[in-house]
């Protein structure tokens, strides 16, 4: 029988790692400091509309449209390791000038279009079929549709552009392919596709709803939902309209999602982990999973609407969507 030679738990770390191999001891120290959960995955940020048009107006003279890439500022989170404005999400602030066609392609990423500035001459081409871009209108493109952006208008035409790249990067998933030309052919016929949700209607169904339904932590919300599944408009995020009445003093919550938010009126304040963190018209903002937070209208009188793109879906598919609220 060989001698029994005795090693150091250093020495057996390293022997193991050289066969590719891993004692589960090695994740004691990360096991131990989970038992308040996850660590929140970047950092609460406010990306501030001026400064975010000013550098749209600079990129329109010194970027021209290409035929792949649009011009568009993604935003991206000072606290994560990889680009995104969550660690699932990431949102830009898109921009077409009058005339311009953004061309045609497809990918495995799913994606929404919030309308900024826009109007009946602003659309987008979703699978052959063309969805008009008003102000406050949400178009959608699923994963793998075809879809080209025009202006035929006389003024620019703006929109806050929201799509699951980190999570597609980080399963691996990444397809992405041109048309080959500027524009995928319009149908004839619309299919009516439901890939849009007008202004009007959803802030009709918000105050709607206002009398009535009003959360102590969010405040008046209003779920998108495709009238087809009766499900969220897209597998890996949900949208919301959130209504903040004036006065409105969100309780303080966290929960296992992450999310952005953009601003369609109102000034308020953001309060999460021990800082305040001001929002105003056309800003956008994220908030990191598990991190806590609450939302507080500045205004004693004027109502703040904010949109927002939540990640909850590709939680409730692994069953592990978390909330802990307040009880004050």
């Amino acid at each position: 029988m060989s001698e029994c030679v005795v090693k150091t738990r250093a020495d057996f770390d390293t022997e193991l790692k050289s066969v590719n191999l891993c004692g589960e001891w090695f994740f004691d120290d990360i096991i131990s400091k989970l038992s308040d959960g996850p660590r929140p995955a970047g950092v609460p940020y406010v990306w501030k509309w001026p400064t975010m048009h000013e550098m749209l107006l600079e990129a329109c003279r010194v970027i021209p449209m290409s035929f792949t890439a649009r011009r568009s500022l993604n935003m991206m989170n000072p606290g994560l390791p990889k680009p995104g404005t969550t660690h699932t999400i990431v949102s830009s602030i898109q921009m077409v000038l009058p005339g311009e066609v953004a061309w045609a392609h497809r990918h495995s990423f799913g994606a929404i279009r919030f309308a900024i500035q826009g109007s009946e001459r602003l659309y987008t081409a979703v699978s052959g079929e063309k969805f008009i871009m008003e102000p406050g209108d949400l178009v959608l493109n699923p994963t793998g549709t075809w879809h080209d952006h025009h202006n035929e208008g006389e003024d620019v035409g703006i929109w806050l552009d929201v799509l699951d790249v980190p999570l597609g990067f980080s399963l691996n998933q990444p397809f992405y392919q041109t048309y080959g030309g500027s524009t995928h052919p319009l149908l004839p016929e619309a299919p009516g596709h439901p890939y849009r949700f007008p202004w009007s209607e959803a802030r009709e169904k918000l105050y709607a709803l206002a009398p009535t339904e009003v959360d102590r932590y969010e405040g008046t919300v209003l779920q998108y939902i495709d009238p087809t599944t009766g499900a969220g408009v897209l597998p890996t995020f949900d949208c919301y309209l959130t209504l903040l009445r004036g006065g409105f003093q969100g309780v303080q919550q966290r929960v296992s999602s992450s999310a952005v938010y953009h601003v369609v009126q109102g000034r308020g304040t953001l309060a999460i982990d021990g800082q305040q963190l001001e929002w105003g018209p056309r800003d956008t903002f994220a908030i990191p999973n598990w991190m806590h937070h609450r939302l507080v209208n500045d205004s004693a009188t004027e109502d703040a609407i904010l949109f927002k793109v939540s990640d909850r879906p590709i939680l409730a598919a692994l069953g592990l969507v978390r909330e802990e609220r307040s009880a004050l």
